[in-house]
């Protein structure tokens, strides 16, 4: 990978708490994430905001299927910031897009829940399929 400082950001934005990742999100920076997400789930809305990746790996998407479940036990809120390009590709992959709550830090921040926040998911195009051949 690129070498980039991981860090993880924290804000609070009306209801909200946001907890934005930057740089590359792996097996390495996993739990950095992972203890910062633990430390605000009593928020009445956690939003994860994938824009500041650079990179996620399967490590990335057990955490946020790991948040997901957790907060639908707890029957707290728990809301994605669609990434950059190649993060969201792994959603659209294995198939998980459609399962997870996605919002924009706006709408996450002006308190709104399901269906409000839903009519704000963004679009997530289908991919082109992979043409390339390996050998």
């Amino acid at each position: 990978m690129s070498g980039m400082q991981f860090t993880v950001d924290v804000f609070r934005d009306g209801a909200a708490v946001v907890v934005a990742p930057r740089g590359e999100l792996d097996l390495a920076t996993v739990n950095q994430l992972r203890n910062e997400l633990a430390r605000h789930a009593s928020a009445p809305v956690l939003v994860l905001d994938l824009r500041g990746l650079t990179f996620m790996d399967s490590s990335g998407v057990a955490l946020v299927l790991e948040q997901q479940r957790s907060a639908e036990a707890a029957g707290s809120d728990f809301r994605l910031v669609p990434g950059p390009r190649a993060v969201q590709r792994l959603f659209e992959m294995t198939k998980l897009a459609r399962h997870l709550h996605w919002t924009t830090v706006e709408s996450a921040g002006a308190g709104e829940t399901g269906a409000e926040a839903q009519s704000h998911t963004p679009a997530v195009a289908p991919s082109p399929p992979d043409t390339r051949t390996w050998g």
